[in-house]
């Protein structure tokens, strides 16, 4: 290809990607009613942050509610702003992240492999069936999910990386799990944790985890850490014996919530959420692993079996 055509094949590429995020993710919206009980609590406590002024403390029909950090609630808000006080606004913050997520995997994709990798990537994630579903709902998932793709692109580019370039990549990965932690909790870094941990252990390698510059985990602190300072201010023990003991230790480690399922469950599952492209997922796993390959299977089997 000409040097000349391809930043017109990137803008092509751009298009194409911004179009199915918009066909797939804010088409419609808000055409289908708030579904469960979860859409309609996360929506009621946006709405009355938005109408009291209070981001600090997440309030459902006046009383706190801690079940949750606040960053979906902060983006519905805006999205309030720009849709009205709807059903699309409330799912706004997911097909924001889902948007983010597409174009996060092309630019990684093409960043480590080549453009077509990465467009191709994109558009698969775009238009499978689990994407456009969690890009539809008023939840924190696909905000999680943006979050902890954007760290694991910022480490990719990192561990591809020997240039001085490489700290600002792990700087970027520090601040996407703190996003996270805003996101869903403590769930946010203990994914990633177990994760890297299960990538270590793969490559055999324990001593490589001082080269990802462990010391700018302070990021990870100031970006997640001053909300749940002021809300501890406001609300006191009250909050972090909610969230962190209730929803957080009691949910992961009792059946208190009705949410455990045996691994086998959640096979099904994932065939179904990666339709239409489960038959290349099952196909791509025949290929040959490189460092790359070893740490999105890693990234990728903790949460399944989590």
């Amino acid at each position: 290809m000409k040097p000349t055509l391809r930043p017109y094949v990137d803008h092509i590429i751009i298009a194409i990607l911004a179009l199915a995020s918009y066909v797939f993710f804010f088409h419609d919206l808000g055409r289908v009613g708030l579904i469960g009980p979860d859409e309609p609590r996360y929506a009621a406590i946006a709405r009355e942050m938005l109408l009291t002024g209070d981001y600090i403390t997440p309030r459902l029909y006046g009383t706190p509610w801690f079940e949750k950090p606040a960053l979906m609630y902060w983006i519905a808000a805006v999205g309030y702003k720009i849709f009205g006080l709807n059903e699309a606004g409330a799912r706004f913050p997911s097909a924001v992240g889902a948007t983010l997520c597409v174009f996060l995997v092309y630019w990684c994709g093409r960043r480590i492999w080549n453009r077509a990798s990465g467009f191709i990537a994109g558009l698969i994630l775009a238009t499978s069936i689990g994407c456009f579903a969690f890009a539809r709902a008023a939840s924190m998932d696909m905000l999680l999910t943006a979050c902890l793709t954007m760290a694991l692109v910022w480490f990719l580019a990192a561990l591809n990386d020997s240039t001085p370039r490489r700290r600002r990549w792990f700087y970027g990965f520090y601040a996407a799990l703190g996003l996270g932690v805003l996101a869903k909790g403590p769930i946010a870094l203990l994914l990633p944790a177990a994760s890297l941990a299960l990538f270590l252990l793969v490559r055999g390698k324990w001593d490589e985890w001082k080269t990802w510059e462990p010391k700018a985990a302070w990021i990870t602190v100031a970006v997640a850490a001053p909300w749940f300072i002021l809300c501890t201010l406001v609300n006191g023990w009250t909050f972090l014996d909610v969230f962190f003991v209730t929803h957080n230790v009691e949910r992961f480690t009792t059946p208190i919530f009705g949410h455990d399922r045996p691994v086998y469950f959640f096979l099904p599952v994932l065939l179904l959420l990666t339709f239409p492209w489960t038959f290349f997922l099952i196909s791509a796993l025949r290929r040959t692993f490189t460092k790359t390959d070893h740490l999105l299977l890693c990234w990728a089997i903790v949460p399944f079996v989590f």
